[in-house]
């Protein structure tokens, strides 16, 4: 094909002379058109002729070109044309990405306005517009639609027979591939003008015919620079070679400190092979990284064997694609040997499940993980400045109304960074490595082991050791920093109980008589864990349920080495351990109180699930609900227990008239008051007395309790209990004797989470029925 080359200057100009010329040059053409046989027949309103002339600047030569836009097969002297369908915008030559140049500098097209009727008669139906329509993509990638790239072109004659459009500017067909890197590029255009025939809606005709379904194409080469430009994206493209540093396998050169990369999905016929990285001289390094795909098998990957990725920027990888695979130095952070990824820079990102032997966290800022960040063997803390720190968290990500994702704080366990049964936290006697007040992980961290009788167990240093009397086969610890256990919401008047911002939950133990273990529950000293506390007043508590009651299980406080320690704390299936004030404690927790008259006397019941130096409550009167005097004493039980007691009082004073008003004044063994909500009795007329049904928990897990509040029942005496689902189905029906006032319906775990009714029947016949709910 012969190439016909035009001035550009002569082309382009906007001026009076210049749309002079180039209307000469388009006439020249469509007359070019008429001769070679491109020219229609006139019978029909449709294109006479298309043509572009493009400029061209690859890596060896420059040429301006002018191409007839579709390939007439049916032509004569197709040898003196050339074609835009199928050419090489390159003519051969492949374009440099950073100064290479491929534009339009002139588009135009003729289209005949004018038919004849069924007499012969000319009938002109004028064009009232034409438009071009381009695109430009990887070749072997999905298309993109044409809808961002369609240019109107502007009319150069006003005449309905021919009638002539052209582009004023020129298109930049390279600013794509600028953005991209290199590859082959394909170009799709294709024109469309439109005509009117008296008041009906426009008529659109197509040059080729086929218009968007079937465009004229033509491609053109790009090649890769060397190294990724700063600021720019790479990706990824090898079908043959796994070699990260070699350019030919990325699209714009290879990825750096200051440019992104993209890993492909791996889908039908793309055939592609994956990086491997597995040099330690090299130097692998990126700002974003991410994999594609959602499933296993077209998941993106990049495997790290012995070798070091160090990130500046986030990580996005769904599938969970970035593995490292080596530990040949189990137990150690060492570079040389084992996987290892490095974390830089500020603030960062990193979704999907990340797997890496060793994780190096550097930089400033806070990591947040969205899904589950696993280092396998060490994870070490080296912040840029030690007083600043650096944080890892556990996050989720969260989608905001402008399309942009943010990521928050999330203790949920959705999200998790977990050193299961070989990871650990770097414990460098240097302390660059280990967790310190200003780099630790914050959020929800999880790490898991067996039990063996007598053997102290780290679980991967997160915080809390463990020395069983017995053995387990697998415990797991789950610690969160950051988000405190939620303490009592009645407490002594101005005092506001609050455990610090660590808690442990500890799962998979072996709950028997005569299994305990030592415990070590070490915190860090800073204001933001302790929580108002001070470190002297700290003491150990704990709950089965993660929630009010707290037992106080006290221990023996080592200010130099951060740790409470508490031996031979009774083992639990499940339980929660905190720190807390024990100047102003995680207390006395009172479940029930009721005050029903009995004749002419007050009966006054109550019950506590844990006590701590406790020495007893004061029963007191009031005859107006303000001012109150004290009956009696009742000495507790026990002063420091994590068990149901049960307490009575009973007002036998003469002359009670009126409505009298009760409570407690629980008296702690320093003097600190505690005062229980008021109770009112009435005795005018009649005597009166009425029994109330409560549980506690409630919600519960496992097990509640019933108390009857006001029953006066003896010790032994049988009642039936049965528990009822909300669709009325009975699961519990049983005969329980009475303690006091207290029913226990034991291990209710096969229950389903919601609803129920437990209905209790007294031995007088009567029945109490209260509303549980299992969580």
């Amino acid at each position: 094909m012969q190439q016909k080359n035009f001035t550009p200057q002569s082309i382009v100009g906007n001026g009076p002379g210049n749309v002079i010329s180039r209307l000469h040059r388009l006439a020249a053409f469509a007359l070019l058109l008429c001769i070679l046989g491109y020219a229609q027949t006139s019978q029909a309103q449709q294109f006479i002729g298309t043509g572009i002339t493009i400029n061209a600047n690859t890596s060896k030569q420059s040429s301006v070109t002018s191409y007839v836009g579709g390939d007439r097969t049916s032509a004569i002297n197709t040898n003196q044309v050339t074609f835009f369908n199928g050419a090489d915008l390159g003519s051969g030559d492949a374009f440099d990405v950073n100064n290479g140049s491929l534009t339009v500098t002139l588009a135009s097209d003729t289209l005949n306005g004018r038919t004849f009727d069924s007499r012969g008669n000319i009938v002109t139906y004028p064009f009232i517009s034409s438009t071009l329509y381009y695109r430009v993509y990887l070749d072997g990638t999905t298309a993109p639609d044409y809808g961002t790239t369609a240019l109107t072109l502007s009319s150069a004659s006003n005449t309905s027979f021919p009638t002539t459009y052209v582009l004023n500017g020129t298109i930049d067909l390279f600013a794509l591939p600028r953005a991209t890197g290199g590859g082959k590029y394909r170009v799709d255009i294709y024109f469309e003008g439109q005509y009117k025939v008296g008041s009906a809606s426009p008529t659109r005709v197509n040059d080729p015919g086929s218009g968007a379904a079937n465009p004229s194409s033509a491609t053109f080469t790009v090649t890769a620079p060397a190294v990724t430009p700063s600021g720019s994206t790479t990706t990824w493209q090898s079908t043959s070679s796994s070699d990260w540093f070699l350019p030919s396998n990325w699209t714009n050169g290879v990825p750096n400190s200051r440019s992104d990369a993209i890993i492909p999905e791996n889908t039908t016929g793309t055939n592609i092979i994956f990086p491997v990285l597995n040099d330690l001289s090299k130097n692998f390094r990126v700002r974003n990284l991410t994999l594609r795909g959602t499933t296993n098998s077209g998941r993106a990957q990049v495997t790290v064997q012995q070798a070091v990725l160090h990130v500046f920027g986030n990580i996005q990888q769904l599938s969970g694609g970035l593995v490292g695979t080596n530990i040949g130095n189990a137990g150690v952070l060492d570079s040389t040997k084992n996987s290892t990824l490095i974390l830089l820079g500020g603030n960062q990102f990193i979704t999907g499940r990340l797997s890496v032997p060793d994780v190096i966290i550097r930089g400033s800022g806070v990591k947040s993980v969205a899904n589950a960040l696993l280092p396998t063997n060490i994870l070490s803390f080296q912040p840029s400045s030690a007083t600043d720190g650096v944080i890892v968290q556990s996050a989720s990500a969260q989608n905001n109304a402008d399309g942009s994702v943010s990521y928050v704080f999330d203790t949920t366990g959705n999200s998790i960074i977990n050193l299961s049964t070989t990871g650990s936290i770097d414990t460098n006697t240097t302390g660059q490595g280990s967790e310190t007040t200003t780099s630790y992980v914050k959020g929800v961290l999880s790490a898991e082991g067996p039990f063996v009788n007598g053997t102290p167990w780290m679980f991967g240093n997160i915080g809390i050791e463990l020395t069983p009397n017995h053995d387990a086969s697998l415990v797991t610890v789950q610690r969160i920093i950051g988000d405190p256990l939620i303490g009592p919401t009645t407490p002594a008047p101005g005092a506001t109980p609050v455990p610090i911002k660590r808690q442990y939950s500890i799962a998979g133990d072996v709950q028997a008589t005569g299994n305990t273990s030592d415990v070590v529950f070490h915190y860090l000293n800073s204001a933001y864990e302790l929580n108002t506390i001070k470190e002297e007043n700290l003491t150990m508590f704990r709950t089965p349920t993660g929630a009010a009651p707290y037992t106080p299980e006290y221990g023996t406080l080592n200010q130099a080495n951060k740790t409470v320690t508490r031996l031979g704390l009774p083992s639990l299936a499940r339980y929660y351990l905190t720190l807390g004030d024990k100047s102003n404690p995680l207390p006395v927790s009172l479940v029930a109180f009721a005050a029903v008259r009995s004749g002419a006397n007050a009966l006054l019941s109550w019950t506590t699930a844990t006590e701590l130096t406790n020495k007893g409550f004061n029963v007191q009167v009031s005859a107006d609900g303000v001012t109150f005097r004290t009956l009696g004493f009742v000495a507790s039980k026990l002063v420091n227990s994590s068990q149901v007691l049960n307490y009575a009082y009973t007002d036998v004073e003469a002359g009670k008239n009126g409505t009298r008003y009760y409570r407690l004044e629980q008296v702690d063994q320093d003097g600190k008051l505690n005062y229980s909500p008021v109770r009112a009795l009435s005795f005018d007329g009649a005597a009166a007395t009425s029994v109330a049904l409560v549980a506690y928990p409630n919600p519960f897990t496992n097990t509640v309790g019933l108390t009857l509040e006001g029953v006066s029942a003896s010790n032994g005496a049988l009642a039936n209990v049965k528990v009822v689902d909300m669709t009325g189905r009975t699961v519990r029906d049983q005969q329980l004797a009475l303690n006091g006032a207290s029913l226990s319906l034991g291990d209710l775990s096969d229950l389903r989470s919601g609803l129920y009714l437990a209905k209790v029947t007294l031995p007088d016949g009567s029945t109490k029925t209260v509303r549980i709910q299992r969580q």
